[in-house]
């Protein structure tokens, strides 16, 4: 005769699967959506990589993200910024170099210039000069945004000394550097471009791609599976009753 059970679980087991199974859940739909991100992103970018198109300050808000443009204007070295915490594409600690380019209509737009490593100590800033040169440039690129943070911790301070070394600035610190005409994006400058320094493709065609991500989310919901069934396994007994001689 088939041995009969009943399940009587524990409060605490319950309470603890209840916790548990939704919040390992949830990573994994978090990784469902990262993996949507990653794959909108590469549409992206292959779009972008297309066509070039004209940088403006008229054009620039019908620009996706990614999109390649040329953009005229000139390079102002002398207020320039080093974003601080950019690792290469090697994990070597180090900054990203963002130099302002002043279009013809004044507004100006910030060009990441590429990565560039640590001195021997933080008081030993990179020398990230630029030819003295007033004539006007045609720079090709991609269009960004500035590098933000996961978890944003106290806002940067801003001083007057250049370059000045700042940590995930948002646009709105920028614009207390530059003033109302920056325009809200960045061009990450092309690797065949003269006055660059070490320069990684855009994000979207970087790093792991959304399989990775779609992995990581199976093993997030294999694991809420397994302690759902551990959850009755365990709590699946024996009735009293059953139990023979």
């Amino acid at each position: 005769m088939p041995t009969k059970r009943t399940f009587a679980p524990s409060l605490a087991a319950t309470l603890a699967t209840l916790v548990m199974v939704p919040l390992l859940s949830s990573l994994g739909v978090w990784q469902l959506h990262r993996a949507q991100e990653k794959r909108a992103l590469a549409e992206l970018a292959a779009a972008g990589e297309r066509n070039t198109v004209e940088l403006t300050a008229v054009s620039l808000p019908q620009l996706n993200r990614y999109q390649r443009v040329k953009v005229q204007g000139r390079y102002e070295s002398k207020r320039q910024i080093l974003l601080d915490n950019m690792p290469s594409q090697s994990g070597a600690p180090g900054y990203r170099v963002l130099t302002p380019f002043m279009l013809a209509d004044a507004h100006m737009i910030l060009v990441d210039r590429g990565w560039v490593p640590l001195g021997r100590s933080r008081a030993e800033l990179p020398d990230i000069d630029l030819p003295d040169n007033a004539a006007p440039v045609t720079i090709a690129g991609t269009v960004d945004r500035v590098p933000q943070p996961g978890v944003r911790l106290g806002t940067p301070e801003i001083g007057n000394t250049w370059p000045q070394v700042l940590s995930f600035p948002r646009y709105e610190d920028l614009q207390r550097i530059y003033g109302p005409m920056l325009l809200e994006s960045i061009v990450l400058l092309d690797r065949a471009e003269p006055f660059g320094f070490e320069r990684s493709r855009p994000q979207a065609q970087s790093g792991f791609g959304p399989e990775r991500h779609v992995g990581y989310a199976v093993q997030w919901f294999g694991l809420a599976l397994t302690v759902l069934i551990i959850y009755v396994a365990v709590n699946l007994k024996r009735r009293s009753g059953d139990d023979r001689a």
